[in-house]
């Protein structure tokens, strides 16, 4: 028997999808086997297991449209692993906000209410992006039912200007393994926290609240894998380590810009089978890396403010002060690094620090090097006398960005030129100014070649400005 409201949501999808597309109706006869000639209904003479299969390859309201076609197809859709619904996509924008809601309560009622599940109460995925107002008991409920059902997956986007507070169930899901999360809220956690099968985690642009629930939060990730932290508010944290042993990629992704630029904030990130460390932004925080003894490859790209230069390229322990040397450890397994400042706010006389010497004397087995600019001005003298070690032996590739020809951006290209002799490739992007002067571009060649007898033996390409790689 089929209850009031289920079928006041048939037909509400029936009216709906009837005028979106003409030929709606038409299909619902051939698959519910009443088409005007009366031909037999292959499509539903299949076996369930096959059925559900179909349904996995469609849209998640599509498959839904499916449960009104006849009795037998009602619970079908149930059973499909994965579930994504968004109020952007094309379907909801053909909804109101209301039906759209109707249906997510449609098919958590219809789980909950013992609705036969062909492969057992487990949701593969649910993706969830809301772009208006929901009930946060309502979402609460959804979520919550997704963890009972064994959810692996799941993403939540929900909008700019709502408070929410994740279910604690959540926060102890033995199944869940891949977790995106955007909410531009405080992040309100439990008391316990423990995500035993997670290997993949997504934050985006929530607010951490104290530094005992965040460090709690990061102890809670045995196997974690791959952790991303995008645009996040570290405003209330003092300190923390991020210490998980398993974490194989980090990417360090900040945008957010405070009145004073800076915060009093320390993340120590401790992690000895980190094989790949990407960051990016203004480095409101100071970030302390120590024992990655697997890191293989490292991306530093710093937008920096006008204001407060030095105190960016200090923000991030990959660029020690050169009084701080002694705190780096040494990077083996690093063959790319990627230490470029780039961003709207890049000014010509913005250099690649000194102290990035350091970091490159620790990294024996480097083997591609990518630079904002020349070193700066004052480091010059002091690193002619430092060769690393990986300049002799394996570095194969530079890119230095912003070049325009001055004089203490060629003695870093020479320093790079010549004591490098396993260098087979040196790229320089030019400024806007060095792009137009070819004859320029020709000299700084020459000069280059000279140092090595004018072998050919690296290839010196000069790239117009704007030109990536």
């Amino acid at each position: 028997m089929q209850s009031p409201n289920s079928a006041l949501l048939r037909d509400r999808i029936l009216d709906m999808d009837a005028s979106a597309s003409p030929n709606s109706a038409k299909i619902q006869k051939v698959f519910g086997g009443q088409d005007a000639s009366q031909e037999k209904d292959l499509v539903s003479r299949l076996p369930d297991d096959i059925l559900v299969h179909i349904l996995s390859f469609l849209p998640t309201e599509d498959a839904i449209k499916t449960s009104i076609l006849s009795k037998r197809w009602k619970y079908l859709w149930v059973s499909i692993p994965n579930f994504c619904f968004c109020d952007h996509s094309v379907w909801s924008r053909t909804m109101s906000h209301d039906l759209l809601l109707e249906v997510l309560a449609s098919f958590f009622s219809s789980v909950e209410s013992g609705a036969p599940v062909q492969n057992g109460p487990c949701i593969g995925k649910f993706y969830r992006w809301l772009e208006m107002p929901v009930a946060a008991s309502r979402l609460r409920s959804w979520l919550s039912a997704a963890v009972k059902h064994n959810v692996q997956e799941l993403k939540l986007f929900l909008p700019k200007g709502i408070e929410f507070v994740l279910p604690n169930s959540l926060f102890t899901s033995k199944s869940l393994w891949h977790f995106t999360l955007k909410m531009d809220c405080n992040l309100k956690l439990p008391g316990f926290i423990c995500f035993s099968s997670l290997k993949y985690l997504n934050l985006r642009g929530v607010t951490f609240q104290d530094d005992q629930s965040t460090q709690q939060l990061f102890s809670g990730f045995p196997v974690l894998e791959h952790l991303t932290l995008f645009k996040c508010n570290w405003g209330n944290i003092n300190e923390i380590t991020i210490e998980i042993p398993t974490l194989k990629s980090l990417t360090f992704f900040e945008k957010v810009i405070f009145e004073d630029n800076f915060l009093n904030c320390k993340i120590v990130i401790s992690a000895l089978n980190l094989e790949t460390l990407k960051v990016r932004g203004y480095l409101n925080v100071e970030l302390l890396p120590c024992n990655l003894l697997s890191l293989d490859e490292a991306s530093v790209n710093i937008e920096y403010l006008i204001d407060g230069q030095q105190e960016h390229s200090h923000r991030l322990c990959l660029l020690f002060a050169e009084s701080c040397p002694g705190h780096l450890p040494t990077f083996y397994n690093l063959t790319t690094l990627n230490a470029s400042m780039n961003g709207p706010y890049v000014m010509n006389d913005d250099y690649t620090s000194g102290a990035l010497i350091y970091v490159l004397q620790k990294s024996p087995n480097l083997k591609s090097l990518i630079l904002s600019r020349g070193f700066e001005p004052e480091d010059v003298d002091m690193i002619m006398d430092i060769v690393p070690g990986c300049f002799q032996h394996c570095l194969k590739s530079v890119l230095i960005y912003n070049v325009d020809g001055a004089a203490q951006e060629l003695c870093s290209l020479k320093y790079l030129y010549e004591n490098a002799p396993v260098l087979e490739s040196l790229s320089v992007i030019c400024s806007p100014q060095l792009t137009k002067d070819l004859e320029k571009q020709e000299e700084i060649r020459h000069e280059l070649e000279q140092l090595r007898g004018g072998s050919g033996s690296c290839k010196i390409v000069f790239l117009p400005y704007g030109a990536s790689l």
